[in-house]
């Protein structure tokens, strides 16, 4: 046999081999089909990755121990954030052992959602300033209802639970808005006192500002997004402690009381004003028949003491009336 033949032999069984090895390769690797009666194996013994886990709601802390009944409290409110300067804000509420209310704006909480989550975490009250600050008094019903339940949705992802206060853009509502807020069991917190801080940067203004205005049981309201507001917070905690006046939460300065849905709140006396009225109201129509009487015993004590006032003030009356009638003798002008 010439050398020429026994080369391409060597080369033809080379070939060979190589086609074999591929075809047993390419079926080792197919995945054999299941015989008929065949039990599947049991999902546990097959290797998966565990599903991420949702990240963890916040431990809410409560805020710094204060009763406003027995301490002149006024409550320190911050607009529109979280904002570029918050972190530096949170560690200096940590330092000065303040807890505030924060009204949330929406792009802001999209964008530092860790802050809100730290908010909570430090004792801080989550309320809501609408999604994109548009003013409700221009808005539709629908149109304020979107507004208010994008945050309070975005806000309960983020902690586990939705606000109860809210603040309406530039403090303007009216009786749409108000009952849109009571269906969503949102107060309306406005404020007594304000800065401006949104126009005058300057701190020692936003400061005096402040101190200026602020008193017992009434509601300041700042921002946490424009720069002159941090600066300005230490000398405002340190003026208003100077004063005899602790900043705390708006919840803390309505407790034991809490705001009633759709109602719009400047002080703290409002709601004895409303809860006034309302008393008065719900008087009149138990008098009236138009309600159920619900405590008949406590008014019949009140309408038996009325009575009896009333008897004792007809006789002191009658005995004033005998006595200058003999003073001035019969037939002389009274």
């Amino acid at each position: 046999m010439s050398a020429r033949c026994r080369l391409r032999r060597i080369l033809a069984g080379v070939a060979a081999a190589a086609t074999a090895a591929a075809f047993l390769g390419a079926c080792g690797s197919a995945r054999p089909a299941s015989a008929p009666g065949a039990k599947t194996p049991p999902a546990s013994s097959r290797v998966s990755r565990p599903a991420p886990s949702p990240t963890p709601f916040p431990i809410p802390q409560k805020p710094h121990p204060v009763d406003c009944r027995k301490t002149h409290c006024v409550a320190l409110t911050f607009d529109a954030g979280p904002g570029p300067d918050t972190t530096r804000l949170l560690d200096l509420l940590k330092t000065k052992g303040v807890s505030a209310t924060f009204f949330l704006l929406g792009k802001n909480v999209t964008r530092r959602p860790d802050l809100v989550r730290r908010e909570v975490s430090e004792g801080h009250e989550l309320a809501n300033h609408t999604w994109t600050h548009r003013l409700l008094t221009e808005a539709s019903a629908e149109e304020t209802r979107r507004e208010l339940v994008l945050l309070q949705e975005r806000v309960r992802e983020l902690t586990g639970r939705a606000p109860t206060l809210m603040r309406p853009p530039r403090g303007l509502t009216n009786p749409s808005v108000a009952e849109v807020c009571r269906s969503l069991g949102l107060a309306q917190i406005l404020w007594s006192v304000t800065a401006k801080d949104y126009r005058d940067h300057d701190p020692e203004v936003i400061t005096s500002r402040v101190l200026q205005g602020a008193q017992r049981n009434g509601i300041i309201l700042l921002h946490d997004v424009y720069p002159g507001t941090l600066p300005a917070v230490p000398g405002i905690i340190d003026g208003l402690r100077r004063r005899g006046l602790t900043p705390v939460t708006v919840s803390q300065l309505f407790a034991p009381h809490r705001p009633e849905p759709g109602q719009t709140y400047r002080r703290y006396e409002e709601i004895y004003e409303r809860q006034r009225k309302a008393h008065s109201s719900r008087r009149i129509r138990v008098e009236h028949g138009i309600a159920p009487l619900k405590n008949w015993r406590a008014l019949a004590r009140h309408h038996g003491r009325r009575e009896q006032l009333t008897d004792t003030i007809q006789a002191i009356a009658g005995l004033l009336s005998h006595q200058q009638t003999a003073t001035r003798g019969p037939g002389q002008p009274q």
